[in-house]
């Protein structure tokens, strides 16, 4: 017997049909719109990871605030409206958000008004449909165009951030609040596990949301790596540093200058140095600039870059002191080094 897919609907072609597309269909799609260039995407979400203290916080918060004024970000155009407004949901915490607002306005002599941005200053439950659906009313009505949620695992409460299917429901929820804002965006920052390089919890997240951006390094010198991209290249990478802005007891990420880029013979030379002085003994950065008579800022690049390509790892005990060292050797599948 011939299947006929309209059999029982009158000949007609189905819902699902009539939105098949084709090639000259697709054609006419318009393509992906930048809102900053070479970095984030209109219609799209986003993740900032990275363990605490690499400036992902104020790496975000210094999007949404561009994004807000219409102001350039690290040299790139921001393509948006005069009426963007961003909307930070600083699930940590409010208390220090005023002082870094402050030291970017200081920092950049632009005023902040209620038409640039608003704070949330309790987690979004992400989990729960009545909290959900009060964020996308917000967010649709005031005309909010970029969204940060600060941090993921605080929005999750009650939540398994390491279970697939809560993940899931959480980055459905950060895409009904991305299409409340009409053609903008929405992200969130999250922590890396205690090895420092991979995201926390479940794969699902990374999957999930559509830009990944990691962070590696302390606040002398963050190098983000962009390691997913859903159109375009993927990629794309800036290094910040933090800087403290006079009378505001807070400060902002600025753009690393001075610093010549790491070239990988200086880095093959700074690791076996490294090796050859500390064996596998986990070191501080400070001790490092010492004993290899390095300025600050050029061991933490070297250590930067040695960090991202996996031959060390990074780790402390308290996150004001990060400790390098080669990372512990890898069970094989039999069980043996």
């Amino acid at each position: 017997m011939t299947y006929d897919p309209y059999a029982g609907n009158e000949g007609m072609p189905s819902e699902f049909a009539n939105k098949v597309l084709h090639m000259d269909e697709l054609a006419k799609l318009p393509p992906p719109d930048p809102l900053i260039d070479g970095t984030i995407e209109r219609n799209t979400t986003f993740a900032v990871v990275g363990w605490t203290g690499t400036l992902k916080s104020f790496a975000m918060l210094d999007w949404g605030l561009s994004v807000a004024t219409g102001r350039t970000w690290l040299d790139r155009i921001i393509r948006t409206d005069d009426d963007a407004r961003f909307l930070y949901v600083s699930a940590e915490g409010a208390g220090g958000i005023h002082r870094r607002a402050r030291a970017w306005e200081e920092h950049h002599h632009v005023e902040l008004t209620r038409d640039h941005f608003a704070v949330y200053p309790r987690p979004l439950n992400l989990g729960d449909e009545r909290s959900v659906k009060e964020a996308v009313a917000y967010v649709a009505g005031e005309g909010v165009l970029i969204v940060g949620l600060d941090t993921l695992s605080k929005c999750m409460p009650g939540m398994d951030e390491n279970s697939a299917r809560d993940m899931n429901i959480a980055v459905e929820a950060l895409e009904r609040i991305r299409d409340a804002t009409g053609n903008g965006v929405a992200g969130v920052a999250h922590h890396t596990s205690k090895d420092r390089q991979t995201t926390r919890g479940s794969s699902a997240l990374e999957s999930g949301v559509d830009t990944v951006y990691k962070a590696a390094g302390d606040s002398c010198l963050v190098t983000f790596s962009r390691e997913k991209r859903k159109d375009g290249a993927c990629e794309d990478e800036f290094q910040l540093r933090f800087q403290s802005v006079p009378g505001t007891h807070s400060g902002i990420a600025v753009p690393v200058t001075g610093v010549a880029a790491v070239d990988s013979s200086a880095v093959d030379r700074f690791y076996a140095e490294f090796l050859r002085l500390y064996g596998d003994t986990a070191v501080s950065r400070s001790r490092v600039s010492e004993d290899m008579e390095l300025s600050k800022s050029r061991a933490s690049a070297h250590l930067t870059a040695l960090v991202r390509d996996g031959r060390l790892m990074v780790w402390s005990k308290t996150s004001n002191s990060p400790r390098y060292s080669t990372p512990p050797p890898q069970l094989g599948g039999d069980g043996e080094l």
